[in-house]
């Protein structure tokens, strides 16, 4: 894992998005049947997913430097979640385009946490000797 965010403005406050391990087992494991790259699927991203995200990714920085939950962790810190992801989306011009923005931000915020490599980023390319495990399907 990283120490990396993704900033999130949320009224005159900016936040950090940010995923530990903790946070993704967490949440395929209260969501069964929909691991985590079904809920990002932007077909079905809505409020209640991106609240979903929220509540378990949406940090701050605390005095010693360290990122805690912003929201609490809890029934109620859901329901707070539910209502930045509304609030966030309401920002643009149509709840499409918040919705999008959302969904690109927390999918950034997997990637900077270390759970998937960036899609900008170059693969780097194999050691010599070393063993890819891996296929790329676009060179199939």
């Amino acid at each position: 894992m990283t120490d990396a965010s993704v900033p999130l403005g949320i009224g005159d406050e900016i936040y950090h998005l940010r995923f530990e391990r903790a946070d993704g087992r967490y949440l395929e494991r209260t969501n069964p049947g929909r691991p985590i790259l079904v809920l990002l699927d932007p077909r079905s991203f809505g409020w209640d997913i991106a609240a979903i995200f929220l509540h378990k990714g949406l940090k701050k920085i605390n005095e010693k430097g360290e990122f805690v939950y912003l929201l609490p962790q809890d029934a109620r810190g859901e329901a707070e979640a539910y209502d930045i992801a509304v609030r966030f989306t309401g920002l643009w011009e149509g709840p499409a385009a918040g919705l999008g923005i959302l969904h690109g931000s927390i999918s950034a915020a997997f990637a900077v946490s270390g759970f998937w490599k960036n899609p900008a980023e170059k693969a780097a390319e194999p050691k010599e000797g070393e063993i890819v495990k891996a296929v790329d399907p676009s060179k199939n």
